[in-house]
């Protein structure tokens, strides 16, 4: 299993790597290739990457196997939207793990320590937007007790991305 730890400002550049070779799967048949290319050199370029690490509303935390950086989940301190009743909830603003990790249990690990850090910060849900056709993400939202409430817009220049807002309420056996 991976080691999770808080990411650090020597991880930018891992983490700008894996961000856009996730996103670039998840979405590149989706959007124009120039918009696809715009997006990402804006968005997880590793300067981009350094100024969220130094952001006090971003959390990072990073699960490293060998040596190598094989996911990250992003917590964002950002305005909870109105569907999202229980309160206080932080938004699980990224979760990326590596293609060739999916199913190993790697996701499990990093979103338990994502969770407990949330709730030591003594927030009692979180929140994200999963894309309505990334089928594989909502299972596993799912499967770990997050719940549609709601849904939300996404654009990426021309292209509008319909999610669908979950919930999880966190408890104590979230810091376990």
């Amino acid at each position: 299993m991976p080691i999770i730890r808080a990411a650090e400002p020597g991880d930018a550049a891992a983490l700008a790597t894996l961000a856009t070779l996730v996103f670039t799967a998840t979405y590149g048949a989706a959007l124009p290739s120039a918009s696809l290319q715009r997006y990402v050199a804006q968005t997880f370029s590793e300067t981009a990457v350094l100024a969220d690490l130094a952001n006090a509303n971003h959390t990072y935390f990073v699960a490293v196997q060998a040596d190598q950086l094989i996911g990250f989940s992003q917590l964002t301190n950002t305005p909870v939207p109105s569907c999202v009743v229980r309160t206080p909830a932080i938004e699980l603003a990224r979760f990326y793990v590596a293609s060739e990790q999916q199913g190993r249990g790697v996701a499990g690990v990093l979103l338990e320590t994502t969770q407990a850090a949330a709730w030591q910060s003594s927030y009692r849900a979180l929140w994200l937007c999963v894309w309505e056709k990334n089928a594989r993400a909502l299972a596993f939202y799912q499967k770990w007790g997050f719940a549609p409430v709601g849904k939300h817009d996404i654009v990426v220049e021309e292209t509008i991305f319909q999610d669908h807002i979950l919930v999880k309420e966190l408890d104590k056996r979230s810091s376990a």
